[in-house]
């Protein structure tokens, strides 16, 4: 299990507010965690408990990331267990990915429930193939519908309380799960 890792996908990286892996490794690691590890440069890190000893909120390691970024970039939070689950669970398997965008929209614990998004309507040009707790998972017509056009709908209708991924993005963060809990059972040579 792995339930001692966890994941912080951060709202708004990018531009004016870049988080270098870096620099995301020495945040976290000063405010005590550790097997701090980003993935891309789109404000992913994975991270366990180091010498907490509860799991983080939202809030407190938002606060933390601003206090060192000088700006905020709000942390959306998922257990390593349940990242590895979502992916595990292959909700995408037979979607045609010439044509079609696999995307997910992470709510912060926050936010308004799941059930604030309406069904879309046949001819939207996408499709939500699954409600979860706190995720969306939605398949995108990239013929009829920009991404950023879902986007835009996702934020008015959550308050701006959520930020959304590629599931290629999901792919490569349960990889490097993995990979981390990979090197927790391995000795240095």
């Amino acid at each position: 299990m792995t339930t001692s890792l966890h994941v912080a996908f951060l709202r708004g990286v990018g531009g004016s507010k870049p988080a270098a892996g870096d620099a995301l490794k020495a945040c976290l690691g000063a405010a005590g965690y550790d097997r701090v590890r980003a993935v891309m440069a789109t404000g992913n890190v994975i991270f366990g408990l180091g010498r907490k000893r509860k799991p983080p909120e939202e809030g407190a390691l938002s606060a933390v990331i601003a206090d060192h970024f000088g700006y905020p970039l709000p942390a959306i939070l998922r257990t390593g267990d349940a990242v590895a689950a979502m992916v595990a669970g292959d909700p995408f398997a037979g979607v045609d990915q010439n044509h079609h965008t696999r995307f997910v929209a992470l709510l912060a614990a926050d936010a308004p429930a799941v059930s604030a998004y309406p069904d879309p309507p046949r001819a939207a040009g996408y499709r939500l193939i699954d409600r979860r707790e706190r995720d969306l998972l939605f398949v995108i017509d990239r013929d009829v519908v920009r991404t950023p056009d879902l986007m835009a709908k996702l934020e008015r209708a959550f308050d701006k309380r959520l930020t959304t991924r590629n599931w290629s993005t999901m792919e490569k963060v349960a990889a490097a799960l993995d990979e981390v809990r990979g090197a927790v059972g391995r000795k240095p040579a």
